[in-house]
């Protein structure tokens, strides 16, 4: 039997992902890496777990009921992705990490494990909050 393989592609690949239901976002974004990084990449279950993460997190802290977007950007190089996550950005939320016995919000634990620590946070020139991790 021969199991088919994708190469992924490299370059900048952005979608923005608007006006949808909240609930459908993180499966989108899910379908949208294995587009971009195929199925049998050594990265792409873990893509797939971070960009899961990053957008669960800006459809509950960063999407307010008039600006409901998010952007996902995925940039891909021969030694890594770094994958960024925007959204409008409500006032007095930052990403921060939990700790491990927390009740919940450990999704950036598993950010940081999975990225060994390279991931990160800023706003934008357009007040956009934009949560990035490289994944090598």
């Amino acid at each position: 039997m021969q199991v088919a393989t994708q190469t992924p592609r490299f370059g900048r690949h952005t979608y923005v992902i608007g006006r949808a239901d909240s609930r459908r976002i993180p499966a989108k974004a899910r379908d949208l890496v294995t587009g971009w990084v195929g199925t049998h990449h050594p990265r792409a279950d873990d893509l797939r777990l971070v960009v899961d993460e990053l957008v669960t997190n800006a459809i509950e802290y960063g999407m307010s009921d008039e600006h409901r977007w998010v952007r996902i950007s995925l940039y891909a190089e021969h030694d890594g992705f770094i994958l960024s996550v925007a959204d409008p950005g409500r006032a007095g939320t930052t990403p921060a990490l939990r700790e491990p016995d927390d009740d919940g919000g450990r999704g950036l634990l598993i950010v940081d494990r999975l990225t060994c620590g390279n991931w990160g946070h800023y706003v934008s020139g357009m007040s956009e909050r934009v949560v990035w991790a490289l994944l090598r």
